[in-house]
């Protein structure tokens, strides 16, 4: 066998072993206190021995940590991904994206929220959510030109927005009452009028494309 494949084949026995223990260590975590699963117990029920898991990991905290940062890269790679002005932007499918994420890692919430470490992915998700949106606003409506004091304005209100915008999400996913379509243009219908409270009512407001207007005629 070449080298390469020699690689490869040792690459798909490490994935499998590493998949093996974040199943095993998720499933733990379902019956007891994640804090107390130890790396004896966590071994026996990937089916490995406690050499092998240390291959890998330092402890189980390294483990958690590692599953918390995959799960961040995949809203890093979804709101990376979002151009809010480049007239391809689509809220439907942003949120429904969203959505798919929460519900395909429903477990490892669980396993963040028994540890009280919810509320740091959060935070991770709004500076992801506020550089992004900021910065894009930032160059579209050319504030590099305004008083300071009118940058800080804006900032402010992509704080205010992040932190809201994802705590509404949360907050939609867990109790659905409204549809996607519906949820959709009433939370575009709150971040445009947020900022045309921050534009003042003389200016013209630069409105990402699907999100007033448009697809949305009635907001």
């Amino acid at each position: 066998m070449k080298e390469s494949e020699n690689r490869r084949t040792k690459d798909r026995r490490v994935s499998r072993t590493l998949k093996k223990i974040r199943e095993a260590y998720l499933e733990l975590a379902k019956e007891k206190n994640p804090a107390k699963i130890t790396v004896s117990e966590l071994a026996a029920a990937a089916g490995i021995n406690r050499k092998t898991f240390y291959m890998y990991y330092s402890g189980t905290e390294e483990l958690l940590g590692e599953i918390a940062d995959d799960l961040l890269e995949k809203y890093r790679e979804l709101i990376s991904g979002v151009e809010l002005y480049s007239g391809s932007f689509e809220p439907l499918r942003f949120f429904a994206a969203f959505r798919s994420i929460v519900r395909e890692d429903y477990h490892t919430y669980e396993l963040l929220g028994k540890l009280g470490l919810l509320p740091f992915l959060t935070d991770k998700l709004r500076v992801l959510l506020l550089d992004s949106v900021f910065q894009q606003y930032f160059a579209y409506a050319h504030l590099d030109g305004q008083d300071p004091k009118v940058q800080n304005r804006y900032y402010l209100y992509a704080e205010y927005m992040s932190a809201g915008l994802l705590a509404m999400v949360e907050r939609w996913i867990e109790d659905p009452q409204m549809s996607l379509e519906e949820f959709t243009r009433f939370t575009a219908r709150i971040v445009m009028n947020g900022l045309r409270t921050v534009e003042g009512s003389k200016q013209e407001v630069p409105v990402p494309p699907g999100s007033a207007g448009g697809s949305y005629p009635d907001l």
